[in-house]
């Protein structure tokens, strides 16, 4: 996501122009807000916030990144023009690895990081048309070898878990968003997934997410992948102009 002008909430441009970043989280009653890995100043500086939110399961099996809450991982940035506001953001896929021995990632341009609705939170629009690939490559004898879909000692098998959660109440109580759907397709490779979106959002839940775990021959997991997706409300009030694809228009006289 690039901001092709000054970076900063205190720059302006013409005295009309201001930019601001931010995490894109829920904040709830009583302080109780989404949690995320990344602490993002207003003038879009980003760290991590603190390199627990990295590691895996320890030998009690807790911080399983299937089942654990997921993190609100998107950048947010506004544009304010002229009296109007502009939005931009940025999913971040986190991965976490129990080896240097070890790279794995999402393969660009498969799934979606993204699925749009019209105002009423009916009709989402996403590309499914790739399903989401994970890679994941070794140090074998000092040469990174893709072993994805290998077979017998450098084997490596793929959970697949999708979540989602808002907290509610005065306890900030975890509720399942259940808005992601994994789809059981048998023509997929082992290091594939296809996922589809609810039919009806709320413009609730902002930390939706696919997660894969990489297990090794033994059924240890070495590794973990969290891809963030973006649900969103179209704004517009028409459905026609929801759906418009912006490349006619007719005029009826």
């Amino acid at each position: 996501m690039i901001w092709e002008g000054f970076t900063t909430s205190k720059n302006q441009l013409n005295g009309l122009t201001e930019v601001k970043w931010e995490n894109l989280i829920n904040k709830y009653s009583r302080n109780y807000t989404d949690d995320s890995a990344f602490i993002v100043s207003s003038d879009g500086y980003i760290k991590v916030k603190n390199q627990n939110y990295f590691y895996g399961p320890g030998a009690d099996g807790k911080n399983d990144w299937l089942t654990r809450e997921p993190l609100a991982n998107i950048i947010k940035c506004s544009i304010t023009y002229e009296g109007k506001t502009y939005y931009g953001t940025c999913p971040i896929v986190m991965a976490w690895v129990n080896s240097n021995k070890y790279r794995v990632s999402l393969t660009d341009h498969t799934g979606f990081k993204y699925v749009l609705y019209t105002s009423d939170g009916t009709s989402p629009q996403y590309d499914n048309s790739h399903p989401f690939e994970f890679k994941c490559k070794e140090n074998i004898n000092d040469v990174w070898e893709d072993v994805s879909l290998v077979e017998g000692d450098h084997s490596i098998t793929y959970d697949f878990a999708v979540n989602g959660n808002v907290k509610k109440g005065t306890n900030g109580t975890l509720t399942k968003s259940n808005l992601l759907t994994i789809i059981k397709d048998n023509t997929l490779e082992k290091n594939q997934c296809k996922c589809y979106p609810n039919s009806k959002y709320d413009g609730e839940c902002v930390n939706n997410a696919i997660i894969c775990a990489y297990k090794n021959k033994n059924n240890k997991v070495m590794a973990y992948i969290q891809v963030p997706i973006h649900f969103l409300l179209n704004r517009y009030g028409l459905a026609n102009l929801n759906a418009w694809d912006g490349n006619n228009v007719q005029i009826n006289e």
